[in-house]
């Protein structure tokens, strides 16, 4: 035979409700700072850190002067002062000819090299917000 669900007890008296609450303990309060403290620690590395998306391909260098190989898409990214890592070494794109970019000259021997170029910076709280679409 099923048992019906009790009813629940009601409190009659302040002496009653003193034997139905619990006193919280240091652990539940430790648990509960820490939680505090990573989603506040979370939020200020959101709003002040940035996130760089890069174009990336590779570079054939030679006599110090870097030609880009890249997809047409990623051409139109690009921008008079944005910086282009090669090898560790950074150098801006001083302008355009025939819509390729020119370079600032590298002090690499001539060969093939990856590089970077960032593009734009999002702050990974900006994707909270919708802006960093």
């Amino acid at each position: 035979m099923p048992t019906k669900p009790s009813a629940p007890t009601t409190i009659a008296s302040p002496d009653e409700l003193n034997r139905h609450l619990q006193r919280t303990s240091w652990s539940t309060w430790i648990i509960l700072g820490v939680v505090m403290f990573l989603l506040v620690s979370f939020f200020v590395w959101a709003t002040f850190a940035k996130l760089p998306a890069s174009v990336v391909g590779t570079a054939l260098i030679q006599n110090g002067e870097a030609s880009l190989t890249m997809k047409e898409e990623d051409l139109v990214k690009l921008a008079v002062g944005q910086k282009v890592r090669i090898s560790g070494q950074e150098r801006s794109i001083i302008s355009f000819v025939e819509g390729n970019p020119v370079i600032s000259p590298f002090q690499l021997d001539d060969g093939k090299y990856s590089y970077s170029i960032v593009v734009k910076e999002i702050r990974p709280i900006d994707f909270l917000w919708g802006a960093g679409q």
